[in-house]
């Protein structure tokens, strides 16, 4: 018997009601603070994923742009020419980046819609 019911004469059958009560509201917090660390948990990786989508797309761009300044100054130094050569050359350049119709350095929205795209096709892959 219970030491509950041997103390107070209780009945041993208000004793399990009881206790079967007290269980079941320690089952329900504890459920409702596993629901919570898990909801914690899936926020706090949901943030990480998005650090690192960002970095990765940061870095592809800055890998890109790295990659054609490298090609560009190749370009300027195999192509070393002096006095009107020079003058002729830059006038070519000039008409070839008019030509295509693109700036030499990118807009701000240029960029911006490339990072959108990239990360949508990270995304995507994910």
């Amino acid at each position: 018997m219970p030491e509950e019911c041997a103390r107070r004469n209780v009945s041993p059958a208000i004793v399990a009601t009881r206790r079967k009560v007290i269980r079941e509201s320690l089952k329900d917090g504890l459920r409702a603070w596993v629901e919570g660390r898990a909801l914690q948990a899936q926020k706090r990786k949901a943030d990480e994923m998005e650090a690192v989508e960002k970095n990765t797309v940061k870095t592809l761009v800055r890998r890109f742009a790295a990659k054609k300044l490298a090609l560009e100054r190749a370009e300027k130094i195999n192509s070393a020419r002096w006095g009107r050569e020079v003058e002729m050359a830059r006038h070519e350049e000039e008409r070839r980046v008019m030509a295509n119709g693109a700036c030499p350095q990118p807009t701000r929205a240029h960029v911006l819609g490339l990072k959108k795209f990239w990360e949508g096709v990270i995304r995507a892959a994910g």
